[in-house]
């Protein structure tokens, strides 16, 4: 039978009202309250702090407004709790795999929470000037080009071969000229998309490259608001381009690009941070047992376990080998 855990969701989201948070994950007094049930299965609030834990802080927020999403995570957080409650009536929690794939969990939920409390206790230097010094030794990345909207009218060769298209598109002009609607030429002769004709033919924030070059640089050399061009060849047809505003190229103001500079100069330290870190536990010794670790190769083979004198010997011979060859 399908699960009926979605329409719920989703009607749950349409008649409840938003509420504010009272505290914080996994704090207060509701962090026990059961929110959904199935069988004898039952997810608490506490269970998703702990799953959304596992997607990044600035994302969850945006995740976790979308009722799909809601349904995914409840839908696998139950169904994970009736299959674990059955392997536990099977005895599966005693299998020493399973105990180990459990330490080895938990030792991994413990890391991130470790390296996240570390990171919040790091004093972070003032980002501010930082970011403005950033800005100001790499203007290129905050460029914006020059760009142009601009309408046009379309006769396409296709339909009415070379000089009948030229034609027509010469008429276009003439009359645009002459100040006739450009919004009613494009509806009466333009051979553009309906999308282009239905907006009067209007193509807006066009940046170089974007186009034939040949629409392109006509495009371009108009310069002010209704200036007309002459007629364009393109491997389109024949156009006629009108200039509705053009944006010369230009660098992006500090304060629109302010918070995306400090956010990278953020993650940067911290990512800095943690490399250090976590290098002072990988600056300890290495030990391993040198038998064990070649037994690996073959350990997880169809042929089972290698025996580790065998590969003690193995290991010994390629030595002589070397010393042989040296």
């Amino acid at each position: 039978m399908k699960s009926l855990l979605p329409l719920a969701v989703t009607v749950l989201f349409i008649a409840a009202p938003c509420a504010a948070a009272e505290s914080a994950p996994g704090e207060g007094a509701d962090a026990d309250k059961v929110v959904v049930k199935r069988g004898a299965a039952t997810i608490t609030l506490h269970d998703i702090d702990a799953a959304v834990e596992s997607i990044p802080f600035d994302k969850r927020a945006n995740y976790m407004d979308s009722p799909r999403n809601i349904e995914r995570l409840l839908e696998g957080l139950i169904m994970d709790r009736q299959l674990a409650e059955r392997a536990r009536e099977l005895g599966l929690d005693q299998d020493p795999v399973v105990a180990a794939q459990i330490r080895l969990a938990l030792d991994r939920a413990l890391a991130r929470r470790y390296l996240d409390q570390w990171a919040r206790q790091q004093q972070e230097p003032d980002f501010e000037p930082l970011a403005r010094e950033r800005y100001m030794a790499t203007p290129d990345r905050f460029s914006v080009p020059a760009s142009v909207d601009v309408r046009h009218v379309l006769v396409t060769v296709e339909k009415h071969g070379e000089a009948k298209a030229r034609e027509i598109a010469e008429s276009v002009l003439v009359k645009a000229r002459a100040g006739e609607d450009f919004a009613n030429l494009v509806e009466n002769y333009s051979e553009d998309t309906e999308a282009g004709r239905s907006n009067g033919g209007l193509l807006r924030n066009v940046m170089p490259n974007q186009t034939s070059p040949a629409f392109e640089e006509a495009a371009f050399a108009l310069a002010k608001p209704g200036q007309l061009s002459e007629v364009v060849r393109s491997d389109f047809g024949f156009h006629v381009i009108r200039l509705e505003e053009r944006r010369e190229a230009r660098v992006r103001p500090f304060e629109t690009v302010r918070d995306a500079i400090v956010a990278e100069l953020r993650e940067d330290f911290r990512k800095r941070a943690r490399e250090q870190h976590l290098s002072e536990f990988q600056g300890e010794t290495f030990q391993l047992d040198p038998d064990l670790l070649v037994s690996l190769r073959g350990r997880y083979a169809p042929g089972g376990v290698p025996p580790v004198e065998a590969i003690r010997q193995h290991r010994e011979e390629l030595m002589k080998q070397r010393q042989n060859a040296d």
